[in-house]
């Protein structure tokens, strides 16, 4: 890690949660746990930027030691909220737009849709069984679409995406990134991570040089290259670290935790 942290002043932290702050057991480690909370005590701010549905972010956000106050960033940065289940922050595409691209996606593809606290899937595949799994949630979502939607994740094999993500980025008005191999994540052109999470630093008075953010994914790109200081994990693919102004450890290595010890241990 270079002197940057040292040369500016930070208020705002936010993580990406799959491949940066979970390891491959889906566990935050007990370093990161104990450094958000000094860091909490210094002044820092923290949030969750992530894909995942407002429910399984939630439950990481706690594992994390984040308040019910605090708010967090899901969807893809189209859904702001809080323990309380509030919405803060919610935009939303019609999903009947690129209902003509989806046709030409294979059958074996799970479509998930997603508006705020709703999900629903196409079909049951082994990639829904596995999101069940990962957000350690029992309760399985419904057959059927929506209309509205804040974000739509496809599951699939990784070859199968990289074609169907040929397919969807003809449209403009979309933004497709993979946020991991197997899953491909579609939302309305004019919002990323970077997006909710800028919003949610507007609300605090925070400007985008005091954010740190932390990645490993395409779709954490806009972020890393937006943030004061954007940060790829050490597993992320090389295109992606290419766009971040830093590179912390390995996931599995307790990347975030060391890089923000680092932090901790300048401010002094």
């Amino acid at each position: 890690m270079g002197s940057n942290l040292v040369d500016k002043k930070f208020k705002l932290i936010g993580f990406d949660v799959d491949g940066t702050i979970l390891t491959h057991e889906h566990k935050v480690c007990r370093r990161l746990i104990d450094i958000v909370n000094r860091l909490k005590q210094k002044g820092y701010i923290f949030t969750l930027v992530t894909a995942r549905f407002p429910i399984s972010a939630l439950k990481v956000a706690k594992e994390l030691g984040l308040s019910q106050n605090e708010h967090i960033i899901t969807l893809n940065g189209s859904y702001i909220t809080n323990a309380m289940h509030d919405t803060i922050y919610s935009q939303t595409f019609k999903t009947t737009t690129i209902n003509t691209l989806f046709e030409q996606i294979h059958p074996d593809i799970t479509i998930n849709y997603y508006s705020g606290f709703i999900w629903m899937v196409n079909q049951y595949t082994k990639f829904t069984e596995q999101e069940l799994f990962f957000c350690k949630e029992s309760t399985p979502p419904k057959i059927g679409k929506i209309e509205n939607v804040n974000k739509i994740t496809l599951n699939g094999e990784a070859q199968a995406l990289i074609k169907i993500k040929t397919i969807l980025a003809q449209d403009t008005s979309l933004l497709v990134a993979l946020s991991h191999p197997n899953y491909l994540e579609v939302s309305t052109a004019n919002i990323s991570k970077w997006h909710g999470l800028k919003h949610y630093a507007s609300t605090l008075n925070i400007m985008p040089e005091e954010i740190i953010a932390f990645g490993d994914g395409e779709n954490d790109i806009p972020m890393l290259q937006n943030a004061g200081l954007g940060v790829a994990m050490g597993n992320a693919p090389s295109h992606v670290k290419q766009m971040a102004k830093d590179v912390a450890g390995h996931n599995n290595e307790e990347g975030v935790a060391i890089y923000l010890e680092e932090l901790l241990h300048n401010l002094r």
